[in-house]
């Protein structure tokens, strides 16, 4: 081609000297011998780099007009490949041109699109041209090879992302992770995993077909994206899973506002051909170096976390704590124990009263199951319900409910109604209907007085099915509840379709009551508005503050149950002669609703002035929290609770007696998505290694904050009492 170029040309390649017509001449027929020339793609450039011609017949493939271009500098009508690219160059074709270097087989990209609106790569090769010794410019040849770029690409882009999605595929995550893991641990910057997973995901294909979910899982990405706003990078590791790795995160209460807004973002009904399909995602995440320092510890720790969420239901999120991992083995065995207790009669049922808001007294009475294991004690329903709901004994369960609950009910006051929600596999029983007709008839209980709840999220999850539970509940005289209600987006859509008894608005408004009330009620406000322009009563549970019975009754709300009125009640309490649910129920507890509390009992340490106390932590919410174990504490003390595992909580002392003493937060603690709370951020293992000590996960053995209590020995300001006394 060389060797083509020069008699093309017709120039010599003498250095020695030359006159400027010569140079012209020579340009001139260069010009003329190129635009002839049937060669692929020729070029040549000025000594400035500006195009002086290319051969006029690949101009069309180029997209472009020999004005256009002609002049104008080649780095600007031919770019370099993408330095992050697998095809481009070390040293950048500018580089190449003004150091006057021999160029070959440089991969360039015409900033033109061709007539197809694609891009169109080429190779080019060239030589700098002498006159003499004075340099007028380049010359070259050029050859397409778009077809092997776009080959190339598509070939990196499979070994790189999966299709469906475009994220990263599992083998490339991985590497990804971890480089960039090591990078930031080097740099002893914190980082977190988040391990997402789809529930049901073999069911849902199973119902509506790959290509379907592949439509499906196609929005969720462009989805997980949005919510993601390139905070990290995501692989797609299982069918259903995804991982997120996200760097220089340490603030567990940004990743907690993380996992709640994509799960509800993810959570949202999908159209695909004309179809309804609605999913729930559940979430672990973990965090490095709190929770672990290799790769694989961090995996671990994010699997566990995951598992804790689908254990508890799905459709949520577990931040990882040290406890998760005692809590794992304990919830092993209560799904061992969980196994034959129906057989066993180890469950039994209680009955909320509901209480009408305008009169006081009680129209309705809500099944609740109570377990009383011989070797666990009482379980509460928070923990076995989710078992129960996912186990393949759901239906027979629900059964024994409905059975049991209208034999109690038989013997009730004729004016009061049985309300009942049975778990999920119940519902999906082809012989539903049946089994609700004969446990009706065999307890000779009148089926208009039933009342079953369902949770919005399952009637809007599935269409087809949700009319068939509505058509058969109709057939057989048994009224609807919609249970959960208001916390998806189908709540017109439900009340349009579907005659409900009432609607049951998902007890989370209460919870959020008190953080923030006017927004909670405007929300209550809106949600009854709209219930009641189907003619439908709203009704509450989990009331038991004065306050908040004050607001959901302002807000319309008509039916009302929670500890403000009454515990659940036995059937004995029921049935007996002058029973309670004959009376008026006057309501009664808390003045003002507070954070929502859990009872712990467990050792923890306090800090004041430099001196280490051990407390006992009794109780303990969002915002504040019960200890006993010291005496002599003012109001108004400034404290530093050691909740455990790096966990430090400034706190001020609100009220105090003799031995112990309510505290307030300085900053609230988030939840962990599994019924526990945290502080948002932990003492960092690279700070307790500076001690000298090699960096571990936080635990609570873990040797530097041992030595960080031991160093507390200041005078003490207080006086400790012995725990095992209080």
């Amino acid at each position: 081609m060389v060797r083509k170029l020069k008699t093309i040309a017709g120039l010599g390649w003498s250095r020695g000297p030359s006159s400027a017509q010569e140079t012209e001449g020579s340009a001139a027929n260069l010009a003329i011998a190129l635009a002839q020339s049937e060669a692929a793609i020729l070029w040549s450039t000025d000594a400035d780099g500006r195009i002086a011609s290319i051969h006029a017949p690949a101009l069309a493939a180029l997209g472009v007009q020999l004005a256009d271009v002609s002049g104008k500098r080649i780095t600007s009508v031919f770019e370099d490949a993408p330095s992050d690219s697998a095809i481009s160059q070390q040293r950048s074709l500018s580089l190449k041109l003004s150091a006057r270097a021999k160029i070959t087989n440089h991969i360039v990209r015409c900033v033109n699109k061709n007539e197809e609106g694609a891009g169109v790569w080429l190779q080019l090769s060239g030589f700098p041209h002498y006159l003499g010794d004075q340099f007028v410019g380049y010359l070259g040849h050029a050859a397409d090879v778009t077809h092997l770029i776009v080959d190339h690409q598509t070939k990196m882009l499979q070994e790189k992302f999966d299709e469906v999605t475009n994220f990263y595929n599992a083998a490339h995550f991985g590497k990804r992770f971890d480089a960039a893991f090591k990078s930031l641990a080097h740099a002893e910057r914190p980082c977190a995993l988040v391990v997402m997973e789809i529930d049901r995901f073999q069911h849902a294909c199973e119902r509506y077909g790959i290509g379907h979910m592949d439509c499906v899982l196609a929005e969720m990405g462009n989805r997980l994206r949005s919510a993601l706003r390139h905070r990290g990078e995501v692989g797609r590791i299982a069918t259903e899973q995804f991982r997120i790795f996200m760097p220089d995160v340490d603030d567990r209460g940004d990743l907690a506002e993380f996992a709640e807004h994509a799960g509800k973002l993810l959570s949202q009904p999908y159209r695909v051909h004309g179809r309804r399909i609605q999913l729930s995602v559940s979430i672990g995440i973990a965090m490095a170096p709190y929770d672990a320092v290799t790769t694989t510890e961090l995996v671990d720790a994010a699997n566990l976390a995951l598992r804790s969420t689908k254990q508890s239901g799905g459709g949520s999120y577990s931040i990882f704590s040290a406890e998760l991992a005692e809590e794992a083995s304990r919830l092993v065995r209560i799904e061992q124990e969980l196994e034959g207790a129906m057989e066993r009669g180890e469950f039994a049922l209680r009955y909320a009263p509901l209480i009408s808001a305008g009169s006081n007294e009680v129209c309705a009475l809500r099944a609740e199951v109570c377990w009383n294991s011989p070797e666990l004690g009482e379980v509460l329903p928070d923990i076995f319900w989710p078992m129960i709901e996912s186990s393949g004994a759901s239906g027979d369960f629900g059964e024994w409910m409905l059975r049991q609950a209208c034999e109690d009910a038989s013997a009730w006051p004729g004016n009061l109604s049985l309300a009942i929600s049975p778990p999920r596999g119940f519902l999906k029983d082809p012989d539903f209907r049946k089994i609700i007709l004969a446990a009706a008839s065999d307890a000779s209980f009148d089926r208009a007085r039933i009342e079953l709840e369902i949770s919005e999220e399952f009637l809007s999850a599935d269409a087809e099915m949700a009319k068939r539970l509505g058509d058969d509940l109709d057939a057989v005289g048994v009224r609807l509840v919609a249970s959960d209600f208001g916390v998806g987006n189908s709540a017109i859509a439900l009340l349009a379709d579907f005659s409900f008894k009432r609607v049951e608005i998902s007890p989370r408004f209460v919870r959020d009551w008190v953080l923030q009330p006017e927004r909670t009620n405007a929300i209550l406000g809106a949600i009854v508005s709209i219930a009641r322009s189907f003619g439908v009563p709203a009704s509450i549970r989990e009331v038991d503050a004065l306050d908040v019975l004050d607001a959901v009754i302002a807000s319309g709300i008509e039916v009302v149950h929670g500890g403000v009125f009454s515990a659940p009640l036995d059937q004995a309490q029921i049935v007996d002669e002058g029973s309670v649910v004959l009376q008026t129920f006057r309501p009664r507890g808390f003045a003002r609703q507070r954070a929502e509390r859990m009872t712990v009992l467990r050792k923890i340490g306090l800090v004041h002035d430099d001196h280490y106390y051990e407390v006992l932590l009794k109780n303990i919410s969002r915002t504040g929290a019960k200890i006993a174990g010291i005496a002599g504490v003012p109001v108004g003390t400034e404290v530093v609770l050691d909740l455990g595992n790096g966990q430090l909580a400034v706190a001020s002392v609100v009220n105090t007696d003799e031995k112990s003493q309510g505290v307030r937060f300085e900053v609230p603690l988030v939840s962990d998505g599994n019924g526990g709370l945290m502080t948002r951020h932990r003492i960092s293992p690279y700070t307790l290694a500076e001690a000298g000590l090699p960096v571990a996960s936080l635990s609570g053995d873990h040797e530097a904050l041992r030595a960080w209590k031991d160093a507390k020995k200041g005078k003490p300001s207080f006086v400790q009492l012995q725990l095992t006394h209080l």
